[in-house]
């Protein structure tokens, strides 16, 4: 948005900033597993515009996903500037990342360490993950991120059923 003027001593400057977007603005999803129910780790690369300050959250449900004994959760290189809460309910895995200090220059990437993907595996355009954020300078109450990324897929989880177990095991 450009604003100007033409009042002696009169300057707009950068009145608004060019990037149209407050809040968290852009996401991507990536896996290191290609097939279903395997451990894998996830990586969430996300830009927000604003300060994040500790306390600020921001909320993943992850349909079909499982978490494992235990869940490591980085962002940027340490694992100590983001608390993390996980509930599963009706299949879907929800984790609530909270900032333990501001994050003015922390990084935009956080990864996840410890679960295990949908077994069903995830179809191309799967739009039914969801990515909020509670960010104290923007918004009262949880608001939906905007221009999130398509989630990569995944291939359904390979099936070893009884027979076929059978058949390795006499040979």
């Amino acid at each position: 948005l450009e604003v100007s003027g033409n009042a002696p001593g009169f300057e707009f400057g950068d009145a608004v900033p060019a990037t149209p977007c407050a809040g968290l603005c852009a996401t991507s999803y990536t896996w290191s597993a290609t097939r279903g129910n395997e451990t894998l780790t996830a990586t969430l690369t996300f830009t927000y515009v604003g300060a994040v300050e500790k306390g600020d959250a921001l909320r993943v449900t992850l349909p079909g996903f499982k978490r494992e004994a235990e869940l490591v959760v980085k962002l940027g290189d340490s694992s100590t500037l983001v608390q993390v809460q996980s509930w599963s309910s009706d299949d879907v895995l929800t984790l609530v990342f909270t900032a333990a200090v501001s994050l003015t220059d922390a990084g935009t990437t956080l990864q996840l360490i410890g679960f295990r993907g949908p077994t069903r595996g995830i179809v191309q355009n799967q739009r039914n993950f969801t990515l909020q954020y509670n960010i104290s300078a923007i918004t009262a109450d949880w608001s939906e991120a905007r221009a999130v990324e398509t989630v990569p897929p995944m291939e359904k989880a390979a099936v070893v059923t009884n027979l076929r177990m059978a058949s390795l095991n006499a040979s």
